[in-house]
């Protein structure tokens, strides 16, 4: 199917309304789907400025909410329907629904019927020169689906989910409690739809994906518990753990016993609930059982009674003596490093992090560091002396100089690390530095360094690898060749140095995060593979101003450091009977198809896992799913954590939609196109998305609800955001079709699907909103009930909803920019800056006011703990800290910042993209098309 709606003219605008409901389906078939792409640019105008007028308001633009189901003919529980400004008639306004299509009297048309172009969006400021797409002209763009309202009303609520398969888990924006029954709690694990398919026929049919998220390290709410930890088994005599013995295994499947397993024959045998193999109960474990065949011990055990459970392990389950964590920090001093200050923020941040690392009790890390420019200087730091550097000329040939004592005690050696990072910030200001940057040489001397106990390297570099082992050049110049996007996304054939350097790592258990702040090209595709490999991350800060990035930087060192993390990780996903896993979606080294390796996994990466069916299984049966993580702590303790989810198997396509989960459906799809990027064209990649969603919506109305007229577009309730979120990904860094869109800027997008979890994937495809021109009086204080600052009602992503004379609030996960229109109110300008007039304004200098300025205005404070709570609440849940930027609309020392923010309003023309409301019509009738 092709990209995008087609780029030729309508043949003409609707002729009118239906004159009625429709009285059966079209009589013939539409003439046919588009014979391809579109074959140039928009004819209307490129969006420009923001329109003038009063300002629209915090409430334009909100949806009507979840609407419940109307009962009407056709209608499906939980069907959701799109209004309509004007509806045609009677029939038509009760059942609030869009008659996109023909009316029933005619036949369905190309040009009547199909949407054959779309609809160039009006730009602020100026008029469209364009035909709008059959039936957009007649959709109440206030009222169709969008995640703005019903997302902060949810969030603003807090429920109690006690985990079951009968009760589908809260969206992951809702505020709540999950209580541990039996199933994982959906911070950690959240499947595509909580019942799934029972058969490959059902799967293919309901065209939702199958497969769940995997977030192992999940930040817990304060009332929530972690998992269970249970005990080995011991003789009972001996009190000696016997390793064969020491974890209850299945004989067949190898599984963990869990809550879901059953015990027969007065409790001397116990069924896999995954396999079905009968297992004897070894004496050790033995319980008497009641008349159910419950054990009598079932509290007294949390893998018998809980989802999540943590055991400790046997030398078995180790390569080698678990080691506390070591990090070695890898800092580019090159000339053009220097020159943007990077060297002077990163210490900031490494400072204060190892000063939070320090008052953690009963833990401490292990730490080393490396400079690098045309060479490389190794520190060795002992107690009581000065750090004592060694130096290697030879990039040609990593090694690492130092034999021992290289990685040292944190709290051991606190005053000798300040010493030298005092000395860092100043050591190499004194003289010129080389241009040239050795960072392929020094990830290899780090890999090597941590190579006998594992660890994590975290590099900063401002320049591309330009001397020595790694050496890369610059391959970009092609960019705008689409049939390039592949090449361009694979790492560098020239070297394979990088892919094989992080493989090695990956397995020794060294895992890297990336730090990169380079101007221009940095080939991002061949470098970030260490990143992705071996489970870390890369920052990437295209270019870097130490006054616009400087504190988004020190925080996010800070937060890279200190974050929850597990080392040396090994995973494993079994499943019952009747399934299998497809594939594993995410930043890993894979050296078969059941072991996942992550050298490094914290709070801040989950991973998608694609199941399939491979038998069919009796109708509402129950499917299982068990992962197992093996890690090692921060205290240097090796544990197994297994996760256990049991879910209903079905056949009826309705309760797979009823029980579908958003949040997770978009982060699964985000995930397998990110990890697709590197074998096939983005071009196929956005039409796979499309034809996904195609799918889903297809057998919906094809399946559920069957009487519903082909003029009505039919959403099921649970996915009714689908394809906002979908267009929101087409329209990402990732896959958009814009040749001003780098290889690198690509790179860093894909991986941020591929490692991110699930809140951070949607909040980055669908960004809020935020006007705060006029704020309630409400917003920005503390609610009494949920102890939360209240929040202004976010705005649909379009410009016709903008204002110059308002401010506005964009929440992109990434930044929070402050967008002030050009002819903004001189006492809002006041009041939050102290700037007379905005024409006053200097952009880049502003900031908002501390909470501790006692000059202050209230309407300061109150958008300052706005800003707070969207901080803290990205500080929980991903590695972004979404610093403000201030951008005053047509300040040509912020045009970058104005791009940003008017590439980010998604529901709008692009030059290459449809706006959403054509994208609904386009998508309803490729639904048409095939359903006819």
């Amino acid at each position: 199917p092709p990209s995008g709606p087609p780029s030729g003219p309508p043949s003409g605008p609707p002729s009118g309304p239906p004159s009625g409901p429709p009285s059966g389906p079209p009589s013939g078939p539409p003439s046919g789907p588009p014979s391809g792409p579109p074959s140039g640019p928009p004819s209307g105008p490129p969006r420009a400025g923001m329109r003038s007028g009063p300002p629209a308001g915090p409430h334009v633009g909100a949806p009507a909410g979840r609407a419940p189901p109307s009962g009407g003919p056709g209608q499906a529980p939980g069907a959701h329907r799109v209004p309509m400004v004007n509806p045609a008639t009677a029939a038509t306004k009760r059942r609030n629904v869009v008659p996109l299509g023909p009316s029933a009297s005619g036949p369905a048309t190309a040009g009547a019927g199909a949407v054959t172009a779309p609809r160039p969006q009006q730009a602020m400021g100026s008029a469209s020169s364009g035909q709008p797409a059959p039936g957009s002209a007649r959709i109440n763009v206030d009222a169709i689906p969008r995640p703005t309202t019903d997302r902060l009303r949810t969030s603003d609520g807090h429920a109690v989910y006690r985990t079951c398969p009968e009760e589908p888990p809260p969206l992951p924006c809702t505020r709540h409690t999950s209580i541990d029954k039996g199933n994982a709690l959906p911070r950690y694990i959240r499947m595509t739809s909580h019942n799934v398919p029972a058969s490959r026929e059902t799967a293919q049919k309901c065209g939702v994906p199958f497969g769940f998220v995997f977030h192992p390290f999940a930040e817990l709410e304060d009332d929530e518990d972690g998992p269970g930890y249970a005990e080995l088994q011991r003789d009972s005599m001996t009190g000696q753990v016997d390793e064969a013995t020491a974890l209850v295994r299945c004989t067949r499947c190898r599984g963990y016993i869990n809550c879901h397993c059953k015990f027969g024959d007065a409790g001397r045998i116990w069924l896999c609930n995954l396999c079905g193999m009968k297992n004897s109960v070894s004496q050790m474990y033995y319980s008497p059982v009641d008349g159910r065949g419950i054990r009598r011990d079932r509290m007294e055990k949390p893998e018998l009674h809980l989802g999540t459970v943590e055991f400790p392990t046997t030398p078995m389950y180790q390569q080698r003596p678990p080691q506390i964590p070591h990090y070695l920090f890898a800092i580019d001093v090159s000339s053009l490093s220097m020159a943007k200050a990077v060297p002077g923020t990163v210490i900031a941040g490494i400072r204060t992090a190892l000063d939070a690392l320090v008052e953690k009790e009963g833990q401490d890390v292990k730490v080393a560091f490396v400079t690098f420019d045309n060479t490389m200087n190794f520190y060795t730091i002992r107690k009581g002396n000065s750090p004592f550097i060694l130096t290697v000329p030879d990039v040609s040939d990593a090694f690492v100089p130092v034999t021992s004592e290289f990685c040292v005690s944190l709290k051991e050696n606190k005053e000798e690390i300040d010493a030298l990072l005092d000395a860092l910030f100043t050591m190499f200001t004194r003289d010129r530095r080389p241009p040239q940057c050795a960072a392929g040489a020094a990830a290899k001397a780090a890999a090597l360094a941590l190579a006998p106990t594992g660890g994590r390297v975290f590099l900063f570099t401002a320049v591309m690898p330009s001397i020595g082992e790694g050496m890369l050049e610059a391959r970009d110049v092609a960019a705008k060749d689409k049939e390039k996007d592949v090449e361009l996304m694979q790492p560098s054939q020239k070297s394979e140095f990088f892919t094989n350097l992080a493989a090695d790592a990956a397995v020794k258990g060294v895992c890297f995060d990336l730090f990169t702040f380079a101007e221009g090209e940095m080939d991002l595709a061949t470098f970030s593979v260490l990143a992705k490999v071996t489970g870390g991350e890369l920052f990437s800060y295209s270019n870097f101003h130490a006054v616009t990035h400087g504190e988004k930087v020190r925080r996010e060192v800070h937060h890279a450091i200190t974050r929850e993390k597990g080392t040396e990780c090994v995973m494993r996903v079994r499943v019952s009977t009747g399934f299998t896993v497809a594939g594993h979606f995410g930043c890993f080294f894979q050296p078969n198809p059941n072991d996942v390796i992550l050298a490094g996994m914290d709070r801040d990466k989950a991973v998608a896992v694609e199941l399939a069916n491979e038998g069919k299984v009796n109708e509402m049966s129950m499917a299982y799913v068990q992962v197992a993580l093996l890690y090692t702590n921060a205290k240097g303790e090796r544990k197994l954590r297994v996760f256990n989810l049991a879910v209903y198997a079905t056949d009826d396509i309705s309760n797979v939609f009823k029980c579908a989960d958003l949040d997770t459906v978009v982060a699964f799809l985000a995930k397998k196109a990110a990890a697709a990027i590197v074998e096939k064209p983005i071009p196929r990649i956005r039409e796979a998305l499309l034809d996904r969603c195609v799918e889903a919506l297809l057998a919906y109305r094809r399946d559920v609800t069957q009487a519903s007229s082909l003029g009505q577009l039919v959403l099921p309730e649970t996915l009714k955001h689908l394809l906002i979120f979908t267009i929101g990904l087409i329209k990402s860094s990732a896959f958009r079709k814009d040749a001003s869109v780098s290889a690198d800027e690509r790179t860093a997008s894909s991986l941020h699907l591929l490692a991110s979890p699930t809140y951070s994937i949607t909040l980055s495809s669908y960004p809020m909103l935020y006007p705060v021109t006029h704020l309630q009086e409400k917003v920005g204080n503390i609610d009494a009930n949920t102890r939360l600052t209240c929040m202004p009602l976010p705005v649909a992503l379009m410009q016709e909803k903008l204002n110059s004379e308002g401010v506005y609030l964009l929440n992109t996960g990434d930044f929070l920019i402050l967008f002030v229109g050009c002819r903004a109110s001189a006492v809002w300008t006041h009041d939050v800056f102290g700037v007379e007039t905005v024409q006053n304004m200097e952009s880049l200098h502003l900031s908002l006011p501390s909470e501790s300025d006692e000059h202050q205005s209230d309407l300061a404070k109150r958008l300052g703990r706005v800003v707070a709570r969207l901080q803290a609440e990205s500080a929980r849940h991903t590695a972004k800290y979404p610093q403000v930027v201030v951008a005053r609309q047509s300040d040509p020392s912020v045009k970058r910042w104005e791009d940003i923010f008017l590439s980010s309003l998604i529901e709008d023309r692009t030059a290459s993209t449809s706006s959403y409301v054509d994208f609904m019509c386009y998508m309803h009738s490729q639904i048409k098309s095939r359903l006819n």
